[in-house]
Parts: structure tokens; C-alpha cells; sequence
């Protein structure tokens, strides 16, 4: 009987007459050969190596009132051999799988934390996807922090990138793992999908010529909004579309930085209480120095709607053409 345990530990649970570890970028594989209890170890036991197909060596004893204790070693190197294939050093990770979701100007930006596979992960994926798609176009599946896909994890990418397309859409991965990276090539799914080092060059790739993803407003000013407050956002891209304005919201800093990078803006709207690092702070305030800005104040969020979504207009019109004046 073999037991094959992947774990962050080895605690056996019972006596085991064989014992075989070790350690592979980090994580222990941990393997409990039990051999029947007719065999026991006589004084003719000694140590022995074998390799493990070049890539990993397993030491254990041999004893020779156990002759088929070899072909048995052979059989658990082969399972291990399988996971291998997979990057065992990464199998594993935080249970379940969690969605942390962020606009970057038109784009949607969709961290992953978590496995990938087949039951309410894959299910609750296709569905925040499907969710997204109801006003979004432009997303990216950050899966730095993606411990392990199965096969129907893999499938559920693969529909929700043909949802997304079929919806005249895009949907890009970024900061692949290479356990992930191995998957797709396996896969053959590599020129499937299009995938990025980076969220800035997925966003990046969004702003290109031709790039599928929310279609821009057909006039010459362009507004970024940065606000913490995710309603604020919600009514202010409205109320510019609707003026007539190419509108893009982020509620981060370090995103607007990348969004200043990627494309032009020519005016700057930004909410209260905007915190980051120093480093980012004084980015930030560097970058905006060559922008048309207006500060919105504490005070935007609570005044009346009609009345501060007309001021606003009026101070966009009075910042963007002073001539008109």
C-alpha cells in the first residue's frame, strides 16, 4: 500500500516502515511507504540511493527481506513524477478562491487569490466576469496570487474570454506564475490568450490602436476622476458621458500614475483624502503639474445632485476652454 501526502510538513499519523522526504523550491513532498506488517526490517538492511529521473534523488533502506520494496519505490516515482509536471512547488495556496476588483480608466483590473478549480471557484469567476460585462469591456485577471489550476478551472477561463469577446470585448492576463505559465503551454492555450508581465502593460495594451474594449467618446477632452468613493465615480462617469466628455475613473493612486503613462488626459478631477506612500505622493504631485486639475472637495459627495453636477460642468467648461469665458 502506498501513501502519497503533498504538505507543508510531515506528520505521520501512524507507524510507517519507509520514509521518504523532500524539499522542492520551498514545499515538502512527503511520501509514507506502509509495507505489509508480515515485513519487518532484519539486520541485513542497509542505506541506498536511487535517482529520481535526474530530478530528484530518494534516499531510503532496502531491506532484503523486502524484495519488491524496489518496484514499489519505482510506482510512488512515478505519481510524484505526475505532480511534478504540474510544479508540485506550487500546488497548494489558500482554499477557495477570492476576487479583488479595481477600474484603471476603462479598464477593469480583477486580482485572484486563491486555486482555480472545478465547484464554486470556477463558478464564481464566470460570474463576477459575467457581472462585469454588464457596462465594462476592458478586463484583466491578475493571477500572480493563483496557487493551482485544474483542467476545469482552465475551461472556465477559456468561456469567459469567448463571453467577453462575444460581448465585443477583451479579457487579458497578467503577473502569470510560472506553475500557470506551464499550464497554458501544456495547454497549447498560449496564443489564446494574451497575456502581460505586468497590470500596466495590460492596461497599456488596452490604449493601443484597435484594442478591443469600451469604445471612446468621439471628442478631443478626455477626463480622469480619481475618488476613494466608488458611487462619487459611478455618477461622475454619467454625468460626463452624458456632457460628452472620454471619461476614465480609478480610486488609486499608484493607478493614475499608470494611466498617466499610457494615455493623455487633458483634465484632472480628484476627490478628498487621496493617500499613498511618499513615493507615490510625490509622483503623483509631480505628474499632475502638466494636468488641468479640480480638486472636488469633501464637500461634493453630500450636496445635491442637480446642483453639483452643474457646477462641476460649468467649472470642466471654464477649465478646459478659458476663452469662451
Amino acid at each position: 500500500m502506498i501513501v502519497c501526502s503533498l504538505a507543508t510538513s510531515f506528520r505521520p499519523r501512524m507507524p510507517v516502515d519507509r520514509d521518504i522526504r523532500r524539499r522542492h523550491g520551498g514545499f515538502h513532498i512527503s511520501a509514507r511507504l506502509l509495507l505489509p506488517s508480515t515485513e519487518t526490517r532484519g539486520p541485513g538492511c542497509q542505506r541506498r540511493s536511487i535517482p529520481f529521473r535526474s530530478v530528484y534523488n530518494i534516499s531510503y533502506s532496502e531491506c532484503a527481506h523486502s524484495p519488491s520494496f524496489c518496484a514499489t519505490v519505482r510506482v510512488l516515482m512515478d505519481i510524484i513524477w505526475r505532480f511534478h509536471r504540474l510544479d508540485p512547488g506550487c500546488i497548494g495556496g489558500p482554499l477557495g478562491l477570492s476576487l479583488d476588483t479595481r477600474e484603471v480608466g476603462r479598464v477593469t483590473i480583477v486580482r485572484c487569490n486563491g486555486r482555480i478549480v472545478a465547484g464554486s471557484e470556477s463558478e464564481s469567476l464566470r460570474a463576477h466576469v459575467a457581472w462585469l460585462l454588464r457596462d465594462r469591456r476592458a478586463i484583466v485577471l491578475h493571477l500572480g496570487d493563483v496557487g493551482f489550476i485544474d483542467s476545469s478551472g482552465l475551461g472556465t477561463m477559456v468561456r469567459t474570454l469567448t463571453s467577453t469577446r462575444q460581448a465585443r470585448g477583451d479579457l487579458k492576463l497578467c503577473d502569470l506564475p510560472e506553475h500557470v505559465r506551464k499550464v497554458l503551454e501544456m495547454s497549447h492555450l498560449t496564443k489564446v490568450f494574451d497575456t502581460h508581465e505586468s497590470e500596466e502593460k495590460a492596461v497599456a495594451a488596452f490604449y493601443l490602436p484597435g484594442a478591443r474594449a469600451e469604445t471612446p467618446v468621439p471628442t478631443s477632452r478626455s477626463v480622469l476622476c480619481l475618488d476613494r468613493n466608488a458611487d462619487v465615480l459611478a455618477y461622475l462617469r454619467e454625468l460626463l458621458r452624458g456632457a460628452g466628455y472620454d471619461v476614465h475613473t480609478t480610486s488609486y493612486l499608484r493607478d493614475t500614475l499608470i494611466l498617466m503613462r499610457v494615455t493623455h488626459f487633458d483634465l484632472l478631477l480628484v476627490g478628498p483624502d487621496m493617500t499613498a506612500s511618499p513615493a507615490t505622493q510625490q509622483a503623483f504631485q509631480a505628474a499632475r503639474a502638466s494636468l488641468a486639475v479640480i480638486d472636488l472637495g469633501s464637500e461634493f459627495s453630500t450636496r445635491d445632485a442637480g446642483e453639483a453636477g452643474a457646477g462641476l460642468l460649468q467649472q470642466i467648461e471654464a477649465r478646459l476652454n478659458p476663452k469662451s469665458r
